[in-house]
């Protein structure tokens, strides 16, 4: 008996995604499994990249669009609400899937129904589509694990270890109970919301790369990752607080040490690269 193909959303918040938004579409569009919406939810963008999107005539692409511009977390929230599959994959609006992985990711939670959700490695990739690092993620975690040890792994580590969510598929049902992404959490938003899903179920860890992460100019400063590791902190703390059974005091203490650690090697790599993008320049 063939094995039924429940309907797969792959949402997409956008607010002016510039001119990476139809090469997102597109490596939604391209996914060899059967049955999947791609859904853009634009929030009140002025930079003509949603228009593009009619040039792909695809009938399972929908585009939304609304007028009032919103928190980026709310559109996250709202993007999530506008799906009607089983499953729910939330695309940022620079990023890329890899090929095949929708179907590697529904086969893996039909298997494992105690899993809520599934977690891939990533490609770091520059602007341009270059390749900074060919694959991330995970820490070493491999197959079915406990949310609770997780989210205990994740905070230890001082870092998001899931990757961002075009790397992770949910059941819908899963993501939708631990609504609404947090506009509080900051450049954190998306673990925030990882650490509720597994309070109330496991992860398959998936060591293959299943998305790419493009990495912005923007995201190259130590602004940022002093921003990056101050939000982080407030993760530790925040679960610490209300999950004690989860992360315990000598757990937090080691995330916050990694997470002040993660900063300084994350500002050498921003200074590094944006040393290498101006040299790059001068060049040119």
């Amino acid at each position: 008996m063939t094995q039924p193909s429940p309907l797969v959303s792959i949402v997409i918040p956008v607010h002016n995604g510039g001119e990476h938004l139809i090469d997102s579409v597109r490596s939604a569009l391209d996914q060899d499994y059967p049955n999947l919406e791609v859904v853009v939810i634009d929030n009140a963008s002025t930079d003509g990249a949603v228009d593009l999107l009619h040039r792909l005539e695809d009938p399972r692409l929908q585009v939304h669009r609304y007028d009032e511009l919103i928190p980026a977390a709310d559109n996250w929230t709202r993007a999530v609400q506008a799906g009607k599959g089983t499953y729910t994959k939330l695309l940022c609006a620079d990023d890329l899937l890899e090929p095949g992985c929708v179907s590697r990711h529904v086969q893996i939670l039909h298997e494992h129904p105690t899993c809520g959700m599934v977690a891939g490695r990533r490609r770091l990739i520059r602007e341009d589509g270059s390749v900074i690092k060919q694959s991330w993620g995970l820490d070493g975690l491999s197959g079915a694990v406990n949310g609770s040890e997780a989210i205990a792994r994740c905070l230890r580590a001082g870092g998001n270890i899931f990757g961002e969510p075009g790397a992770v598929l949910f059941r819908t049902s899963t993501i939708r109970a631990a609504l609404p992404w947090l506009h509080e959490a900051g450049y954190v938003v998306d673990v925030d919301l990882f650490v509720r899903v597994l309070t109330s179920t496991d992860l398959w860890a998936d060591q293959s790369v299943v998305a790419a992460f493009r990495v912005s100019t923007g995201q190259w400063s130590a602004r940022v990752a002093g921003a990056q590791s101050q939000d982080f902190s407030w993760l530790i703390s925040k679960t610490r607080r209300e999950h004690p059974e989860i992360l315990s005091t000598v757990d937090a203490a080691r995330g916050h040490a990694l997470c002040r650690i993660r900063r300084v090697l994350r500002s050498a790599l921003y200074a590094r690269e944006a040393y290498s993008k101006r040299r790059h320049r001068t060049a040119g």
